[in-house]
């Protein structure tokens, strides 16, 4: 029956959004950016904050996060961050750890760049 189906779907959907919100609480909290270098540019190296920018793009993108507007002031200001760290530095491959690199850090954070771009808001 098509309400059946219907209402599973929404029901999933209602189930996913909520657990990736629980995963942005948990990549938000102390314990989680504590265990990356805040000297980083972007602050806690471009893994945590473009994993973090990654799952608020895609929160967003969803329409959970209008739920609460905080989560859009932080994608953008992450965002922002994120794009002033490339914009400044000489190299494509900006700082994960303290003194390391690695390049498939930096195409998550260039991932979410290029959704912030592509998502429709008012």
């Amino acid at each position: 029956m098509l309400s059946t189906r219907i209402w599973a779907f929404a029901e999933a959907a209602m189930s996913s959004a909520l657990e990736a919100l629980w995963a942005y609480a948990q990549i938000d909290s102390r314990l989680c950016w504590s265990q990356f270098p805040k000297e980083a540019a972007p602050e806690f190296g471009v893994f945590y904050a473009g994993w973090r920018n990654y799952l608020l793009a895609r929160l967003v993108a969803s329409g959970a996060a209008p739920l609460d507007t905080s989560l859009v002031y932080a994608f953008d200001r992450q965002s922002d961050s994120l794009a002033l760290a490339f914009t400044r530095s000489d190299s494509p491959f900006l700082e994960s750890y303290t003194g390391a690199a690695w390049p498939a850090d930096a195409t998550v954070a260039m991932a979410s760049l290029v959704m912030r771009m592509s998502i429709a808001r008012p």
